[in-house]
C-alpha cells in the first residue's frame, strides 16, 4: 500500500524531528511529546514515509523514549483517534445470530 499524501502529492516531512531525536541530542529531556505524538499520528494515517516511519520507531527505541509516561498517553491518544470505531450494537447481532458463545469464535465473522 503506498502513503497517502497530504492532497498536494507530497508526503509529510517529519525530518526536523528525526534530527532532534538523534542520540546526542536526546540526553535533554526537552523532546516535545506533541511532536512524536503528531508524528505517529501522521503514519497511523500512512502520511509518511516507510523509512520516516522506521527511523522514528527506531530512534524512539534506541533513546528510550518510547517508554517516558507522557509520549506513551499521548501517543496512545492519537492511535485510539485513528482507530476504526467498532459498530458495538452490530457486533452484538450477528455474534447472537451466528450462536457464537464466549471462547468459541474459530474466524469466519461476516456481518
Amino acid at each position: 500500500m503506498m502513503p497517502n499524501t497530504n492532497g498536494a502529492g507530497v508526503l509529510l516531512s517529519i525530518n526536523p524531528l528525526l534530527k532532534s531525536l538523534r542520540p546526542h541530542n536526546v540526553s535533554v529531556p526537552d523532546v516535545d511529546a506533541d511532536a512524536i505524538a503528531f508524528a505517529i499520528s501522521n503514519v497511523f494515517t500512512n502520511q509518511t514515509s516507510p523509512v520516516h516511519t522506521a527511523l522514528l520507531l527506531y530512534t524512539l527505541s534506541l533513546t528510550g523514549l518510547e517508554q517516558r509516561p507522557d509520549i506513551l498517553a499521548k501517543c496512545a491518544s492519537v492511535m485510539r483517534d485513528a482507530a476504526v470505531p467498532v459498530d458495538v450494537e452490530g457486533l452484538q447481532t450477528t455474534i447472537e445470530r451466528k450462536g457464537i458463545k464466549l471462547g468459541q469464535y474459530n474466524g469466519g465473522l461476516v456481518w
